[in-house]
């Protein structure tokens, strides 16, 4: 197993972990991380980014806003 796929299997894990509104897995053919950037700008959404040999990997999930007010 490569390092991408570990990378991919442990935050998949992690997403598990909390409650998960949506998943999004990009595959990049380049290291430009200019285009990945754009994703950290809304703050409800959380964006990794890993920059592998040929690719980048970029997984984003929105975590579910619970309204706890009554």
């Amino acid at each position: 197993m490569n390092r991408m796929t570990v990378a991919l299997i442990i935050l998949l894990y992690l997403c598990l972990i909390f409650t998960v509104g949506g998943l999004s897995i990009k595959f990049h053919p380049d290291n430009n991380f200019m285009e990945t950037k754009h994703l950290t700008d809304n703050s409800s959404d959380t964006c990794f980014v890993f920059h592998g040999d040929t690719q980048v990997l970029e997984i984003q999930y929105t975590t579910l806003r619970l309204n706890t007010s009554a």
